[in-house]
């Protein structure tokens, strides 16, 4: 248990997205990463190093140009068994292999930056090795048998919890089992841009190492990891090894073409030419290989001739960046805009899009979603609808948008993804965002978002989903609709009202076992620190959307019965409840660390009661803001200001002279430190009486025995 829990923390969403959406080496090619060495060769053998003992050698540095192929190389190391029966060579059967991806277009900060790593290496670890967890976390272990499960998991694993159980793996683990660690993409790290930061990252990857451990990274040869990792270490330049790998790639590619076949069999030398010309302008770049195979067979396919596919590859750029410049010059009008439409889509998602997602994102006032039954599992016709917009991405994309293929999805839950990373650098630069905007004119690319994310929770089958899942799509939907409406205007104030009805009728909807998500209760009141929430004007307050509340709530006071019961309930879920969202933050500008002052004053104005008690007895919405929060100054004098009894409690007032203020200040700190030693005392209470619990149980087994 013990085990399961620490995997749970070290866990993140999205963790493998990076190496799934990797593409895999295609047939016959990278086969000579394995190959013995010979006499003259450029690079230094990777088979050797593997297999090797040299204290000097511990660390292999795999560079080449962007877009060279090196994440697909370390796909295919880190997946064959020959990189296995290598290292245990050098290990013996005492093995662990351990992989992590950066990725600077990852959904999540984690993908990109040195705790997603740490993490990363440790779940596997322990994944992979079960009894090492008691000693990377010991002190979580003693917590763990002296309080209770739930107590000792209140607070996430820290920075430095992380960092030594690392340092633990390495230095003592690594005793009893040797470990392969491989590294992609160093150059993706987050703090990439500064020298100070990258240079850290690597001195700190190089003290992982010691005589059972080893180590293998991938990165551009920028001059940062020249210095610090081409001098001393085994290294190879991809560019240099893989035009026999372009040749196979491209040769493939063109003789499955029947246009292709019956060009060969006309003119065998000037087919065979053709090839050799795209390989030797590739400068050693597959991604650059890859799309202009592409746009030579989609020549081929369109009847162009053996001289103008020649001429069609003379005209493209060598450079990847004008490559792509020249691939969108050359759509048409009307595709241009809609592949315009499909980046400014994936720049504003802050996670990562589906086939199905893109279908509804790319409808443009009908509501796809009505085409599918509710309630029923619609997968044939979603993955229809995901296959219709795989078309329409490859057509108006021209291969700058992939979806992965992973067999375990249906089509509609593929995942689309830039083909490169250097595609995403070209598409968030600023000049060619301009060009887009002139394209697609008043598009907004949140309110799409918003769209889809509700058309797909009213497409979802209740059979297939979850409360957790439920609760994402619902946050998400209304992210997007803030965003899509910054000015609060009426527009934010429908996408956020159609979220709000599709997950209320999803939660509601019984699956097939007859069982609803939610039942007798709002479904925002499942939301953490959340169960009083009753309304999308409850949740809008606990997120602090202030002109969603400030435009809605005449409206709501109109119909309630109640005005100043319900005003002040709304103060509260404003006040207290603004945590709500803290799961989410990493995306969510609901997510709030103090509530709004500007929010807490338009309840106020609306007629919310700061002396109100719900229950008709102590505490009031005073007390216990003054007594919770007793340091947050704004709202305090915001609710002397509207009434609250200054004399209520032990409070005074904080809002009159400099006497009554210093006053006010003195009485709060006695208060603060009366309970924060009152926690303090509580806590070594329940500690003393776990330990002494914990050695009775230990000697009445004695005893027994």
């Amino acid at each position: 248990m013990f085990a399961k829990l620490i995997h749970e923390r070290l866990s993140f969403n999205h963790s493998e997205d990076r190496e799934r959406e990797i593409p895999s080496a295609h047939k016959r090619t990278y086969e000579w990463i394995f190959d013995a060495a010979c006499q003259g060769q450029k690079w230094a053998s990777f088979s050797e190093w593997l297999q090797s003992n040299d204290p000097d050698k511990r660390l292999y540095w795999i560079t080449g140009k962007a877009g060279s192929g090196k994440s697909t190389l370390m796909k295919f190391i880190c997946n064959d068994e020959r990189t296995t029966k290598l290292l245990e060579r050098w290990s013996g059967p005492n093995l662990c292999i351990l992989s992590f991806y950066f990725w600077s277009s990852g959904s999540i900060e984690l993908q990109m930056s040195q705790e997603g790593l740490i993490r990363t290496l440790l779940y596997q670890a322990i994944q992979k090795i079960p009894h090492i967890v008691s000693s990377l976390f010991p002190n979580r272990l003693e917590s763990y048998l002296l309080l209770s499960e739930g107590m000792a998991w209140q607070r996430n694993l820290t920075w430095a919890e992380m960092s030594r159980a690392l340092q633990i793996l390495v230095e003592d683990g690594a005793k009893s089992t040797n470990l392969a660690i491989f590294i992609d993409g160093v150059d993706e790290f987050k703090g990439s841009k500064d020298y100070a930061k990258v240079t850290n990252l690597i001195h700190w990857i190089l003290g992982l190492l010691n005589a059972n451990v080893k180590i293998c990274v991938s990165s551009r040869p920028w001059n940062v990891f020249e210095d610090e990792l081409g001098a001393t270490n085994p290294n190879l330049y991809l560019e240099d090894l893989t035009e026999p790998d372009m040749k196979e790639y491209v040769q493939s590619q063109f003789k499955e073409h029947k246009g292709f076949q019956d060009f060969h069999d006309y003119d065998p030398q000037q087919a065979d030419q053709l090839l050799d010309n795209i390989v030797g302008k590739s400068d050693g770049v597959f991604l650059w290989t890859h799309l202009v195979t592409r746009s030579l067979l989609e020549g081929l396919t369109g009847g162009e001739k053996p001289k103008e596919l020649q001429r069609r590859l003379e005209a493209l750029p060598e450079k990847l960046e004008e490559l792509f410049v020249k691939m969108l010059d050359d759509l048409d009008e009307g595709h241009y805009k809609r592949a315009a439409q499909f980046f400014q889509i994936m720049k504003a998602s802050v996670t990562t899009m589906s086939l199905l997602l893109f279908f509804f994102a790319d409808e443009d006032e009908h509501d796809a979603s009505t085409d599918f039954e509710p309630g029923t599992d619609n997968r044939r016709k979603l993955n229809e609808s995901a296959k219709q917009m795989k078309r329409r991405i490859n057509e108006c994309t021209k291969g700058l948008l992939e979806h992965s293929r992973e067999s375990r999805f249906d089509l509609a839950e593929s995942k689309v993804a830039f083909v490169h990373r250097t595609v995403r650098d070209f598409i968030y630069d600023e000049a060619i965002n301009s060009k887009f905007d002139q394209a697609t004119d008043s598009f907004n690319p949140n309110a799409r978002l918003c769209q889809a994310w509700t058309s797909y929770i009213k497409s979802a089958n209740p059979d297939r989903v979850a409360l957790e899942s439920l609760q994402d799509w619902a946050i998400l939907g209304i992210e997007y609709g803030v965003r899509a409406d910054q000015s609060s205007s009426d527009l934010q104030t429908r996408l956020l009202q159609d979220v709000d009805r599709a997950v209320t009728a999803l939660a509601k909807t019984r699956n097939s076992e007859g069982h609803a998500l939610v039942v007798g209760r709002y479904w925002g009141a499942t939301l953490p620190n959340s169960s009083r929430c009753s309304s999308l004007l409850h949740l809008a307050c606990q997120g602090q959307l202030v002109g969603y509340v400030r435009n809605n709530l005449p409206e709501a006071l109109e119909k309630a019965e109640n005005k100043t019961r319900m005003v002040s309930s709304l103060l509260e879920a404003a006040i207290f409840n603004f945590t709500a969202f803290k799961e989410w933050d990493n995306f969510s500008s609901l997510a709030h660390k103090n509530s709004s002052e500007e929010l807490v004053k338009c309840l106020f104005e609306n007629g919310a009661d700061p002396n109100y008690s719900f229950n008709e007895r102590p505490p009031t919405l005073w007390e216990s803001t003054s007594w919770k929060f007793p340091r947050n100054r704004e709202i305090l004098n915001l609710f002397v200001l509207f009434g609250a009894d200054p004399g209520a409690n032990w409070m005074v007032s904080c809002d009159l002279d400099d006497d009554s203020r210093k006053n006010l200040s003195q009485r709060l700190a006695v208060v603060e430190q009366k309970r924060e030693e009152e926690k303090r005392r509580a806590k070594k209470e329940r500690r003393h009486e776990a330990v002494v619990k914990f050695f009775r149980k230990g000697q009445n087994r004695k005893v027994s025995t």
